[in-house]
């Protein structure tokens, strides 16, 4: 009887799994009929905007170790808690080749977009690929290609959490919507901690949907209630996610930091830290002025003179929205200005959580990209709104594309500059040092920074807060050994201890920085390259101690 009832059950299991085989086929199918010259225009306007990254290894400094091949795991399971990332990397190869990483990113950046457009219910194919454009080439993303292996890790978890709030609007059980929810949510923020800002936006803004249009299995006869229960499935779905991310974390990643030095214990410090209750209060109230100034005046790659587009374009998409509420009548309209006035906290919520996260980072504060396309997406749906967002969001794409073709013509003189710089570098460096690293490595003590690459002149209109990572100084403190061996083509230099440090410094205040003659010298068997004017606040070669 039991081997009966088991072979029944694998057989209803085996009927149920090609059912949802072929469902599955079935949608794809219709997803590449509808949507291919959607997706393949949307490709040709990023390759068109991005192109050096394609072919081009953009030197930065995160290039080491980055394009090494890393073990599983990697220090961003156990160093930064990052274990979803982890995996993609393993899967991609464990290691960072850019060229590969960037085709495969932005075409999953093409079905984000398609993902977002259809989740808003927009069905024109000239809509879809407006609002997919606006957030293939929004400036924010651009920082998700400024790292030499986590193309993918950001894009990837970012359709995660699109499938999350997809499962949050059709999911049919309410456990489903937040099982489901919280499970692509939980993805997302494993793959990179501070996207809960995209998590708690995008159920923000399914929240808003349900709010605001019919459904084939909406019970008309209690829309309160069902408007409860859709707020609290989108809540509890995100808070599930982080619930569970913690636990995860907790459980089954441990970190010894007993043998680490300060630099290292203040760089996985600041990853971890949870602000107090007045600290979450001060960001919760800077976030609504923030997210006033990007939409009003910070969006970069807009004219100045233009700058009030972007903000009048998100206006009439919020107004859509609330014009689709009002229908609904009183209580929903409150709900919906309620859930609204919750984004910017939403889209800040990283600082809101932790207010050591890198300040104003494009790939921290990548909703904003998703909230000005979904807000455009939503006007597109109304008649009085449709011309305004759909002229401010091609307006605005235009200059994303002159942007991203400036930034990414800007990123290879860049990489140019460097590298010629370092070798320059090494080169008086390895004259100087002579025979003295023949037996074993040489400490070398590196104070301050070369002149920066001068962005200014190649890039218009790049002011804003979301600054990609392409535009840092790469030979920075952390990484300087790496690429002087790099350079020299085997491991003649090591970090200096504390000591070392301290004897190198003591011999700076005479001597004149780079480029001239005497700016690299040796001293007790230390090499020393000064390469600005010396002052005690110069940033100094991390030591190994």
């Amino acid at each position: 009887m039991a081997a009966i009832f088991t072979k029944r059950t694998l057989e209803r299991i085996q009927d149920e799994l090609t059912r949802w085989e072929t469902n599955i086929q079935l949608r794809i199918e219709d997803w590449i009929r509808q949507y291919s010259s959607v997706f393949g225009l949307l490709i040709l306007l990023q390759v068109a905007g991005y192109s050096y990254f394609y072919t081009l290894p953009i030197f930065n400094n995160h290039i080491f170790p980055h394009s090494w091949s890393m073990p599983y795991p990697s220090f961003k399971t156990w160093g930064e808690g990052r274990w979803f990332a982890d995996m993609i990397i393993l899967a991609q190869g464990s290691s960072g080749v850019q060229s590969f990483q960037m085709i495969c990113a932005t075409m999953l950046q093409a079905v984000n977009g398609i993902l977002l457009a259809k989740l808003v219910g927009l069905t024109s194919r000239r809509a879809i690929l407006c609002v997919a454009g606006v957030l293939c080439m929004f400036p924010a993303f651009l920082d998700y290609y400024s790292f030499s292996i986590d193309h993918l890790s950001f894009v990837l978890g970012d359709t995660f959490a699109l499938l999350g709030a997809w499962n949050l609007i059709w999911a049919k059980t309410y456990w489903g919507r937040v099982i489901g929810g919280a499970f692509f949510f939980l993805l997302e923020i494993a793959a990179y901690q501070p996207k809960i800002g995209v998590v708690s936006f995008l159920a923000c803004g399914v929240v808003l949907l349900q709010l605001t249009q019919d459904r084939p299995w909406s019970r008309s006869e209690a829309p309160l209630r069902e408007a409860l229960q859709d707020l609290s499935a989108a809540f509890l779905a995100v808070v599930g996610a982080v619930v569970l991310y913690w636990a995860i974390t907790k459980l089954f990643i441990t970190t010894d930091f007993s043998s680490a030095n300060a630099n290292t214990i203040k760089y996985y410090g600041s990853r971890t830290h949870i602000n107090t209750f007045q600290e979450a209060m001060i960001e919760s109230s800077a976030a609504y002025r923030k997210t006033w100034d990007y939409f009003t005046a910070g969006m970069a790659g807009v004219p100045s003179d233009l700058r009030f587009l972007p903000a009048l374009a998100l206006g009439f998409g919020i107004a859509g929205t609330l014009s689709a509420a009002w229908k609904k009548g009183t209580i929903i309209l409150l709900l919906v200005l309620f859930i609204a006035g919750l984004t910017p906290l939403a889209i800040h919520a990283p600082y809101v959580i932790n207010n050591h996260s890198p300040s104003d980072a494009g790939r921290i504060l990548a909703a904003y990209g998703y909230c000005f396309a979904f807000f455009v997406s939503m006007g597109l749906a109304k008649r009085f709104a449709r011309a305004v967002c759909a002229i401010g969001a091609a307006v605005c794409l235009y200059f994303f594309v002159i942007l991203a073709t400036q930034e990414s013509n800007a990123a290879a003189l860049k990489t140019i500059y460097e590298i010629n710089t370092i070798n320059r570098i090494v080169a008086r460096a390895e004259s100087v040092a002579g025979q003295e690293h023949a037996n074993q490595p040489l400490p070398v003590v590196i104070a301050g920074q070369y002149s920066s690459f001068d962005r200014v002149k190649y890039v218009n209109n790049f002011t804003g807060p979301l600054t990609p990572h392409i535009t840092s100084y790469a030979f920075k403190n952390y990484r300087q050994v790496q690429m002087l061996n790099f350079f020299v083509g085997k491991d003649v230099f090591r970090s200096p201890t504390k000591a070392e440090v301290a004897t190198a410094v003591d011999s700076m205040t005479s001597k004149a920085p780079w480029p001239s003659n005497e700016s690299i010298y040796m001293v007790n068997g230390i090499l020393v390259i000064l390469l600005e004017q010396y002052r005690t606040d110069l940033p100094i070669t991390w030591t190994e101690d």
